[in-house]
């Protein structure tokens, strides 16, 4: 399950394995709509759209007239990314696993553009214009520039070198870029993350480091599996893992400020509201190292917790 808050009030969408995408003010349930088979991805196009990404689809919920219409079918690759990126203007960002990525305008019927970025499969995605970060298998990530590349005729991104996190052959369970595109936080499967900045096109730079969260007092590690950086808080983010727990940071001291223990079911998702009052949290079964390895049953739910000055 994931979710995006949206405006000032802490209004979110969140999607599900069983279809269902639910629009919520706080906890309140206002709006939802049933999409055959897993709702993968969920993304505002504006204050009264959204589009949802399934397994070969990609819907637009048009939550005035509650209609859905299909702008994407038949797809070889299921979406990995969604993005509405305000600098592009009316164009939505939209990434599959074989690497290609595309625009939509949702008032013209074809793709704007389209270009495969393929050889591994892509894990995570994120974008905070101009940047945009892909984890791929083995630990690579990969940083395209958007700025002055993106034309409508030619989309020829500016393209750094491949990064790897060689210290650990766990696969990423999250990137997140932060909120000025100067670094990403990337997650890892043992309990650390890595933090990477966007400084220089080979490799790691001096400012780079691992910490590690999602450990329990005998030393049990658990995934990392998301990340928040806190909207109005310079250098904040939060962190929730496969345990239940969830940390506050800070990334210019290099310190944990706070671990908050919710429960024992995994937290898949977190998202801070506009003005960083409250954290929204997706909970529910943690298959990111596999189905076979999800022998817990937990319930999925949402729920919301109060942050202090």
């Amino acid at each position: 399950r994931v979710c995006k808050t949206y405006q000032e009030e802490t209004v979110f969408a969140a999607s599900c394995w069983d279809g269902i995408v639910g629009i919520y003010n706080r906890l309140d349930l206002k709006a939802k709509h049933y999409f055959q088979g897993p709702a993968l991805k969920v993304e505002w196009q504006d204050d009264d759209c959204l589009y949802v990404g399934q397994e070969a689809e990609i819907h637009r919920w048009d939550l005035v007239l509650d209609e859905v219409t299909t702008v994407e079918k038949d797809l070889l690759s299921r979406p990995c990314g969604i993005f509405n990126l305000p600098d592009l203007g009316n164009l939505t960002v939209f990434t599959l696993e074989d690497g290609t990525i595309f625009g939509r305008d949702y008032r013209i019927p074809e793709r704007v553009f389209s270009k495969n970025f393929g050889n591994t499969r892509i894990l995570q995605v994120d974008a905070i214009y101009p940047k945009m970060v892909l984890g791929r298998q083995g630990n690579i990530v990969q940083i395209l520039n958007l700025r002055d590349t993106f034309l409508y005729s030619n989309l020829n991104y500016q393209q750094s070198e491949l990064r790897t996190l060689t210290k650990h052959s766990n696969d990423l369970t999250f990137l997140k870029m932060s909120p000025n595109a100067t670094n990403y936080i990337a997650g890892l499967g043992e309990g650390r993350c890595a933090i990477r900045f966007i400084e220089s096109d080979r490799g790691e730079t001096p400012n780079d480091f691992y910490f590690k969260c999602c450990r329990e007092r005998n030393n049990s590690s658990f995934p990392v599996l998301c990340c928040a950086y806190h909207p109005t808080e310079n250098g904040s983010f939060a962190t929730g893992g496969a345990n239940g727990n969830f940390a506050a940071w800070n990334l210019i001291h290099r310190q944990r400020l706070r671990n908050f223990t919710t429960s024992t079911t995994p937290i898949l998702q977190m998202e801070f509201n506009t003005l960083g009052t409250e954290l929204v949290l997706a909970l529910g079964p943690d298959w990111s190292q596999g189905a076979c390895e999800s022998t817990t049953f937990h319930e999925s739910r949402v729920g919301i917790v109060e942050i202090s000055p």
